[in-house]
């Protein structure tokens, strides 16, 4: 989408907040997370669940109007999986090598110490010797990463993210509009949200090398930029903003949208 827009000459804006800020949230919602959970007397699990059921509603609302399950298996989203599963896994790495090498090391490193726990045993002989106290140890042990995981991924990773590219969504719809669009506060950014990629007509954008200082719109490196005040769409003033969005935040963000629960 990216290119395309670029081949066509059209604005491209970066609406997510950067990746860097999302692995700060991250952190700081798993520690949130395990102070609940160690935290029981004094409301931590019924805190834990409201977040937990708040973040899912909001990240995942159910209804005619959005995207269901048959959505997730549709063919061409299928064979763009392999490339989403490399692509996350390289841009932490990127942002964040030590972080992440650290982590491998800590992987391997209990790994290893399972291997010499166990001898060389087969999985099959260590499932015969474990006890009712190690499948009660490893039952509880699951369900606590079950709910880190759930926690961190429908609260950091979607409720709070699609609160932001909703913002940025409307925001350059408003722009277009002709209406002023506030300036937004807080961290953007990073490559999610693309504008303009209809009617591949004449374009009324100039240069970025002449853009105007004053705008606070994050366009993409090389992104032509629209000139102040111009009108942009087709000759008709007909005018479209296209978000490029990952399906998990879709119906968030529709969701945001339709009710007006962003400004």
């Amino acid at each position: 989408a990216h290119d395309m827009a670029m081949y066509y000459g059209r604005p491209v804006v970066l609406g997510d907040q950067l990746i860097n800020i999302t692995v700060s949230e991250l952190g700081r919602g798993a520690k949130e997370t395990l102070l609940d959970l160690l935290a029981p007397a004094s409301g931590g699990w019924q805190r834990l669940a409201a977040n937990i059921s708040a973040a899912r509603q909001e990240a995942f609302p159910a209804g005619p109007e959005y995207l269901g399950l048959g959505s997730f298996f549709e063919p061409r989203l299928l064979l763009a999986a392999p490339i989403s599963f490399l692509k996350y896994p390289a841009s932490y790495f990127v942002k964040s090598p030590l972080a992440v090498l650290a982590v491998l090391s800590l992987l391997s490193l209990a790994d290893s110490a399972t291997a010499a726990v166990t001898g060389g045993a087969t999985a099959t002989d260590s499932l015969q010797e474990l006890t009712l106290a190690d499948w009660l140890e490893s039952g509880i042990g699951a369900v606590l990463e079950i709910v880190v995981f759930a926690r961190v991924f429908l609260k950091e990773l979607l409720a709070d993210r699609n609160e932001i590219l909703a913002q940025n969504i409307l925001r350059q719809c408003r722009l277009y509009q002709g209406q002023t669009a506030t300036q937004q506060e807080g961290n953007w950014f990073s490559l999610q949200s693309l504008s303009w990629l209809s009617n591949l007509g004449a374009s009324p954008f100039s240069n970025p090398a002449v853009a105007s200082s004053t705008t606070d719109v994050p366009y993409a490196p090389g992104s032509v930029i629209p000139k102040s005040g111009s009108a942009a769409g087709d000759n008709n003033g007909e005018k479209v903003v296209v978000a490029v969005l990952g399906l998990a935040h879709c119906n968030g963000i529709a969701k945001l949208l339709k009710e007006q629960q962003v400004a």
